[in-house]
C-alpha cells in the first residue's frame, strides 16, 4: 500500500466518524435542530475542521440517508430474487419495505424529509448517488411488476410505470397512518404489524393476474 493509500484510507475513516456523529445527531433531533457546532462538539474537533471532510450541513445529511437507502436498495432486491412468479415478488417487496420502515425507522424519516424538496437542486455526489439508488429501488419494483404482467400473476391493462409510482403512493400513505387511526385499530384488537401485512395483501388481491385469478 502507498503512502496516498494510506492517507486517503486515513481520511475516509475521518469521514466516516464524522457521519457516524451526524447520523446520531440527525436522529435524535432532527436536521433543522442540528447545528454544525453540536456535530464538531461530538466529533471532538473544531467546525473549521468539518469543512475539511464536508462543504456544509446538507452534504453530512446526503452521506447519512445514502447509508439508508443502500440498506433499503438491498433488501429490496433479495425480496425480489427470493421469489419466482411476479405477485410474489411483489408482496415480497412491500413487506421488505414495510420491515425497513420498521427496522431502520429513523434512516425512513431522513429518507421522507430529503424527498420533500427542501434542499433544492444543488447536490453533492451523495446526493446524486442517493436519486440513483431509489431510481433502482423503483426499477426493481417496476421489474417485479413486468414480470407478473409476463407471467400472468399480475393484471396487464395498467402501465407497469404507473402501477410502480401507484403502489409507492399508497404505500407511504399506509405506513404514515395517523396515530387516531392506529388507536382505532388496536381498540378493535388489531396491531400495527397485522394491518400492515393485510394491508400489503390487499394491494395484491387489486392487482392479481388472470393465471391466478380463481385461486386467490
Amino acid at each position: 500500500m502507498s503512502f496516498s493509500d494510506i492517507k486517503e484510507r486515513e481520511k475516509e475513516e475521518k469521514r466516516n466518524v464524522i457521519i457516524d456523529a451526524a447520523e446520531k445527531l440527525f436522529f435524535e433531533k432532527g436536521f433543522d435542530n442540528v447545528a454544525m457546532e453540536d456535530i464538531a462538539k461530538a466529533v471532538g474537533v473544531n467546525r473549521a475542521t468539518l469543512y475539511l471532510y464536508f462543504k456544509n450541513k446538507e452534504s453530512m445529511y446526503f452521506a447519512v440517508v445514502l447509508r439508508g437507502v443502500r440498506i433499503m436498495n438491498e433488501s429490496f432486491r433479495k425480496a425480489a430474487d427470493s421469489k419466482t412468479i411476479g405477485i410474489d415478488k411483489l408482496e415480497a417487496i412491500g413487506l421488505a419495505n414495510f420491515e425497513f420502515t420498521k427496522r431502520y425507522g429513523d434512516y425512513n424519516k431522513l429518507l421522507t424529509y430529503f424527498g420533500s424538496g427542501r434542499f433544492g437542486v444543488e447536490y453533492n455526489d451523495d446526493a446524486k448517488a442517493v436519486h440513483r439508488l431509489l431510481h433502482q429501488t423503483q426499477d426493481i419494483m417496476r421489474q417485479a411488476i413486468e414480470a407478473g404482467m409476463k407471467d400472468g400473476t399480475i393484471r396487464n391493462d395498467i402501465d407497469p410505470t404507473v402501477l410502480t409510482i401507484f403502489l409507492i403512493s399508497v404505500s407511504e400513505s399506509i405506513m404514515g397512518l395517523r396515530p387516531a387511526m392506529k388507536k382505532r385499530l388496536e381498540e378493535h384488537g388489531v396491531g400495527y404489524d397485522q394491518y400492515m401485512r393485510d394491508a400489503i395483501r390487499l394491494l395484491g388481491y387489486s392487482m392479481v393476474g388472470p393465471s391466478l385469478l380463481n385461486n386467490r
